[in-house]
């Protein structure tokens, strides 16, 4: 399951489609159309956390998804949306802005909702604790399980986990996680990488690996 496939059916779910067809429905749903993206806007900001984590590959997928999932909506201002919602905090929100979306979109789109938030986490790091406590948040007010919910993490992270990044698992020691590291970055390092691995892949896998290498010992302290 992904929001590329499940997600894009988002339209044919809502309430308004119920309604007869005239005038005031069409305005209706324009209005519709707008309360939904604002409400999946707030979620992002939540999911983001912190200003620093939207970086612009994380800020080219929101786009990507909004451009293609919400037709016909005004993208030009999402970024500086979440920016905003970032600076001010969206907690007071978040109940409301979940029960909103679980009354005007299917479950299904839910689920792939779900998904989305997800994988926007693992485009420039990884799915931390945090995380995990506020999608299931999330999830318990869109009315989804804890089971599915743990299922759709589990299937995005685990490629992006701190522990795959490191090449280590939950059972190893401090002393283990900082050898892994220190070994890969010798590996990844800018200035001495692999004739094969070019200087932006290098690059891009040596933060990663200081990224997960600093949550992991976050842990131990």
């Amino acid at each position: 399951m992904s929001w590329q496939s499940n997600f894009s059916v988002w339209w044919q779910d809502l309430s308004i489609q119920k309604m007869q067809v005239n005038t005031g429905s069409s305005i209706r749903q324009k209005n519709l159309q707008t309360e939904i993206k604002n409400a999946i806007l707030v979620l992002i900001a939540e999911m983001i956390g912190k200003p620093e984590r939207l970086t612009d590959k994380t800020g080219n997928f929101i786009l990507e998804f909004t451009g293609l999932q919400l037709p016909g909506s005004n993208t030009s201002k999402v970024i500086s949306d979440v920016e905003h919602h970032l600076i001010l905090g969206v907690k007071p929100l978040l109940k409301i802005t979940c029960l909103q979306l679980r009354m005007n979109i299917s479950y299904q789109s839910c689920l792939s909702l779900i998904r989305f938030l997800s994988e926007m986490l693992c485009i420039s790091s990884f799915i931390t604790e945090r995380d995990v406590r506020s999608l299931h948040r999330i999830g318990a007010y869109l009315g989804i399980t804890p089971e599915q919910v743990s299922l759709i993490i589990y299937a995005c992270q685990s490629p992006n986990s701190p522990y795959t990044i490191l090449q280590v698992t939950e059972e190893d020691t401090f002393d283990q996680i900082k050898a892994s590291y220190r070994r890969l970055t010798l590996l990844y390092h800018p200035d001495k990488r692999d004739k094969d691995t070019t200087e932006e892949e290098a690059s891009a896998k040596f933060r990663a690996l200081k990224a997960a290498f600093d949550y992991l010992s976050s842990r131990f302290t």
